[in-house]
């Protein structure tokens, strides 16, 4: 009954939203997640056409679609764990024995870098040639916590419709600023790091890609 329940509120938006309010992009659901509103070939809800619109209730409206609406059923450490690009990313989150809070912490948004960022980042620095050597010149395990969690912000789920040209502080404490121009993030040291991919959801907030790692130094 618990995962039916997931189901259901995954189709419920909170609001009485007529088809003429639909605009592209993602809203949330009572579930939690986002589903993904397209206009382009549709009208459409994630993947469902919507073939019924309007149907006003006492309490609300409803629009009819033609396919169940399944919402993400990993959190954020699995949806790191199982993929092939984050396999640094994840050793970093074990070094840092981070791995429930990335797991449980509701309603996060994570710039996720890459493997190759990270390659990136070690190539460039003379003396380290590893991810151990690399969380001793960031100060141990509270230097690779501290970077890592400028790579969080914990204030909602931003989705890629939501990005504009502001600067967000991170769970680090430290500002990030957005680019939507490439988009990209520039963090403190005016290093800039593309946004690759874009509106991973988890169960618990979703991740954007990046190719670049966010330093906070």
């Amino acid at each position: 009954m618990e995962n039916l329940t997931t189901i259901l509120l995954y189709h419920v938006v909170a609001g009485s939203v007529f088809s003429d309010d639909l605009e592209e992009g993602f809203v949330p659901t009572l579930n939690g997640a986002a589903v993904e509103i397209s206009l382009m070939d549709g009208p459409k809800v994630n993947e469902s056409n919507i073939i019924l619109v309007d149907k006003e209730a006492r309490n609300g409206v409803i629009h009819g679609i033609d396919a169940v609406l399944f919402p993400p059923a990993e959190n954020i450490k699995e949806l790191v764990n199982t993929n092939p690009d984050f396999s640094i990313l994840k050793a970093a989150i074990e070094a840092a024995g981070i791995e429930e809070i990335v797991a449980n912490t509701q309603n996060i948004t994570v710039f996720a870098p890459t493997d190759q960022a990270f390659i990136d980042l070690i190539d460039a620095l003379p003396t380290v040639n590893n991810l151990e050597e690399l969380v001793d010149f960031l100060g141990g395990t509270d230097g690779l916590i501290n970077v890592l969690a400028y790579h969080v912000f914990v204030d909602g789920r931003v989705f890629s419709s939501d990005l504009t040209d502001i600067k967000i502080t991170m769970f680090s404490g430290d500002e990030v600023t957005i680019d939507t121009s490439g988009p990209k993030l520039i963090d403190l040291g005016s290093g800039e790091s593309n946004i690759i991919a874009t509106d991973i959801q988890g169960t618990n907030g979703v991740v954007h890609v990046i190719d670049r790692v966010l330093l906070n130094l």
